[in-house]
């Protein structure tokens, strides 16, 4: 039973090359190269379960720098220290790597790579889906260089280290076990899991620099990947480590309901994942994100002050002052606990609605630029938005009554 799946599965992979049409053009660009070249990892497991890979993964049994610099690629980037080399055509993307080993000096750094054997090459990978191989000039099924139980692990939708330190090793591989259960729909195989908690509560990812780890988080919160991915992330423990272990999964379908969206897009993730965490801020800025995340990161640090404005507003115009200066993500997010209706209709009704006025309207009335005009408009568009249908005339005259207030002489 289990050599007809493996049959299936390769069968598949052998069925998904010759449908890809990059296949075809990279064995060209190879030659004779290409019977050096095996396609590894991700592409194997995706094509295995009828998923188009994004990128083709290559290991190269030699020199796959070298092999890359001499192909006529639209652009070429070089890892010399890794061994590894991407290549973008016109067509698409390839990742070359030399089949080689990895030497951690120090748990959570970068490794040493020393050139090796395909079989060695396995033995370095991840997970057992990912170590598996097929000739890139494979025409039918053949026995192929794999870790032991990968393709039974990926029949089974199993998510299964290859030895016991590789999160000690490498701990960012706790974060790709999150997003291949996402993602793929897999699960971590009990032992697998042990394992990852074992290393957490051993301090693993303190070895990990934060921008490791904040590149790690927007991987996984990127609009490509599934829920499940952040789901898993939490129950391992990964979210409690920057701040966001009280993510409320579902405040964030309602915060997406209100934005319009099926699916939560990444910055509105980002932000429930910090909602009302008074280090936000700290946490990105540690995590060296872009300042755009951190931003929102700050205002979602306050979502309670948000939260109570958008309560207690009534009428159009105290929404409007209740949603100012805040991004629609944080307004959705609050929403979504406190007065869903007013953040719905902020998003996507009032937050559009232009007022027909301007600053030459009040100078034609003898309201010279400065501040007052700033207010006598915002005054203004209060009326309009409480007052659907209000006048031009009407308007003006708000703006001016607004003026006077303020000490103008008309």
């Amino acid at each position: 039973m289990e050599a007809m799946l493996q049959s299936n599965l390769k069968m598949a992979v052998v069925e998904g090359m010759r449908a890809d049409a990059r296949v075809g053009k990279l064995i060209s660009a190879l030659g004779d190269s290409a019977l050096d070249c095996h396609l590894i990892g991700g592409a194997v497991r995706d094509l295995a379960i009828g998923r188009v890979p994004l990128e083709l993964d290559v290991v190269v049994v030699g020199d796959a720098v070298s092999l890359a610099m001499a192909l006529d690629s639209k652009h070429l980037e070089t890892h010399e220290r890794f061994l590894t080399a991407t290549c973008q055509f016109e067509w698409g993307t390839v990742d070359f790597a030399s089949a080689r080993v990895e030497v951690y000096s120090n748990p959570g750094e970068l490794p040493d790579v020393f050139p090796a054997s395909l079989e060695e090459d396995l033995g370095r990978r991840d997970f057992t889906v990912n170590g598996l191989t097929i000739p890139l000039t494979a025409t039918e099924l053949g026995e192929w260089p794999a870790v032991e139980g990968g393709w039974a692990d990926l029949d089974a939708g199993l998510i299964r280290v290859i030895h016991d330190q590789s999160f000690i090793e490498d701990p960012t591989r706790l974060w790709r076990a999150a997003r291949y259960c996402g993602r793929l729909g897999m699960r971590l195989e009990p032992t697998t899991a042990r394992l990852a908690h074992e290393a957490l509560t051993g301090g693993a990812l303190e070895t990990v620099s934060a921008s490791r780890l904040g590149a790690e988080l927007f991987r996984t919160t990127a609009s490509d990947e599934r829920l499940g991915a952040l789901k898993t992330a939490q129950e391992l423990g990964l979210l409690s480590r920057i701040g966001g272990d009280a993510l409320d999964f579902s405040m964030l379908a309602a915060a997406a309901a209100i934005l319009g969206t099926d699916v939560a897009p990444q910055m509105l993730r980002l932000g429930a994942l910090w909602w009302k965490e008074p280090r936000a801020a700290e946490f990105s800025r540690d995590l060296g994100l872009e300042s755009q995340v951190t931003g929102l990161a700050a205002q979602c640090a306050m979502g309670e002050v948000l939260e109570g404005a958008l309560a207690a507003a009534s009428r159009p115009s105290e929404i409007r002052v209740a949603c100012a200066g805040w991004v629609p993500e944080a307004i959705a997010l609050a929403g979504a606990t406190s007065g869903l209706d007013k953040a719905r209709l902020w998003i996507h009704e009032l937050s559009s609605i232009s007022l027909p006025i301007d600053g030459v309207d009040l100078a034609g009335i003898g309201l010279v630029e400065g501040p007052m005009v700033g207010v006598a408009l915002e005054s203004a568009l209060d009326h309009l938005l409480d007052n659907e249908g209000a006048s031009h005339q009407q308007l003006l005259e708000v703006a001016a009554a607004t003026a006077r207030e303020l000490g103008w002489q008309q």
